[in-house]
């Protein structure tokens, strides 16, 4: 299993207000000390890739598991005109894929009108 946290490491989580990115703060700082389900995180600084790119890889990695599990991430990455537009800088995103590559989680998401955030999903790495 591969978990990569798509990340701006530069300006971590600007939108700290929003519940979506709560305790998304230690985990940008000391992304070594988390782990999903016993896999380490792998963290992608978006700093360098270009808003197209961020949008490629939300369309890419985010809508399958989305539908698949019946949650919502258009207005968690985004906005109805722009979605994607905020994936991997102002809200980090966590993407969970099987060895095999296919996508099988992504967070933050929103179901029954609650939030799941990368902080939620994540428990400490042991030592």
């Amino acid at each position: 299993m591969k978990c990569r946290l798509y990340a701006d490491r530069r300006q971590p989580a600007v939108e700290k207000n929003l519940k979506r990115n709560d305790g998304i703060d230690n985990v940008i700082a000391q992304p070594e000390a988390f782990q999903y389900e016993g896999c380490p995180l792998e963290v992608v600084d978006t700093a360098s890739m270009t808003e197209d790119d961020r949008i490629d890889t939300y369309l890419s990695k985010a809508i399958w598991p989305a539908a698949k599990r019946n949650y919502k991430v258009r207005k968690v990455f985004g906005t109805s005109e722009v979605p994607g537009i905020f994936f991997g800088e102002q809200v980090p995103a966590l993407i969970v894929e099987s060895d095999a590559g296919e996508v099988l989680d992504v967070y933050p998401h929103r179901m029954s009108g609650r939030y799941f955030t990368i902080r939620s999903a994540l428990k400490p790495r042991s030592a």
